[in-house]
């Protein structure tokens, strides 16, 4: 489910114009250097392109 922030940000690019699934080494290799909040993104929007690219 997308937080309040995640939904604006959708609303603002669209959906993901591409996706790509994140291996769980990327979540071992950044847990201790990235918030929380990011990695919860990428369990559930994966590694994803917005604006036909430009994000």
């Amino acid at each position: 489910m997308r937080d309040e922030d995640f939904s604006e940000f959708i609303e603002c690019f669209g959906e993901p114009t591409h996706r790509t699934l994140v291996p769980e080494s990327g979540f071992e290799k950044w847990k201790n250097l990235l918030p929380p909040v990011l990695l919860e993104y990428w369990r559930n929007e994966e590694w994803s392109s917005y604006a036909d690219g430009l994000i």
